[in-house]
């Protein structure tokens, strides 16, 4: 499991803008950097997106809509989501240069 400090985390998430921040979660269990974001579609449904990097050693954007029933714990999908790759790197540079990049709103 791995381990990070809140500052480590905060540097993480002010480099970054547009809402998005590190997973923290997926971090802890996995050990691999990635940018999340929520945006609510109404009071049971919102969208999640993830920046990650494939096995490719590319920069991918993964869209997913959750469904999360009043008073329960957890959100759930239907279905697996869709992934689209952003850029090929040779070398891992900031994922959060992309999180300026992306504006991802809803539209009203």
């Amino acid at each position: 499991m791995a381990t990070i400090t809140k500052e480590q985390v905060q540097k993480i998430n002010n480099s970054c803008s547009n809402d998005w921040k590190l997973d923290l979660e997926y971090y802890l269990y996995h050990g691999e950097k990635q940018l999340v974001k929520h945006i609510d579609l109404d009071n049971e449904h919102y969208l999640q997106f993830s920046l990650h990097y494939n096995s490719n050693n590319q920069i991918a954007l993964h869209i997913n809509k959750f469904y999360h029933k009043p008073n329960d714990y957890f959100a759930s999908a239907n279905r697996n989501g869709k992934t689209c790759n952003i850029r090929h790197y040779t070398s891992k540079k900031k994922i959060s240069q992309y999180s300026n990049r992306l504006y991802l709103s809803t539209r009203q």
